[in-house]
């Protein structure tokens, strides 16, 4: 097998500069999807009952799954569709000061921990929270 030549550094435009950026450990990690239900009560059949995934916690108009690796949240609260990436373990200050130029929330506290959101260029919300795991029930 003979090794390819190399060319020299490889470069996709213009080098930037500016502030130095946070690392991505400021964000936390991926491990959350949230769902947004039209028919809670049929979605939250369908993963217990079908797909077998295992209860974490329920609200009144919430349930967490365990995905294995992961946790999948559905919620009927606001009756729409979408989906919603969460980054857990966040060092929240300093990620939503990090992400200030794109008009984050402010950072709100809720029954699993504190969290913040922001909009991607698509118009999906991002969700950024400071709990690694949920609280023991």
């Amino acid at each position: 097998m003979t090794r390819p030549k190399e060319s020299g550094p490889v470069t996709s435009g213009p080098v930037v500069s500016g502030p130095v950026l946070p690392g991505p450990a400021v964000f936390g990690r991926l491990a959350v999807t949230l769902v947004e239900c039209v028919d809670l009560p049929a979605m939250i059949a369908f993963y217990r009952d079908r797909l077998h995934l295992p209860v974490l916690a329920q609200g009144e108009d919430w349930i967490s799954f365990d995905t294995g690796g992961g946790e999948l949240v559905l919620g009927g609260k606001h009756g729409k569709r979408g989906i919603t990436p969460g980054f857990v373990g966040a060092d929240l200050e300093a990620a939503r000061e990090a992400l200030l130029g794109l008009d984050p929330t402010e950072i709100t506290a809720h029954d699993t921990g504190r969290s913040f959101w922001i909009i991607d260029p698509d118009g999906n919300e991002i969700a950024f929270a400071d709990h690694a795991t949920r609280p023991e029930r």
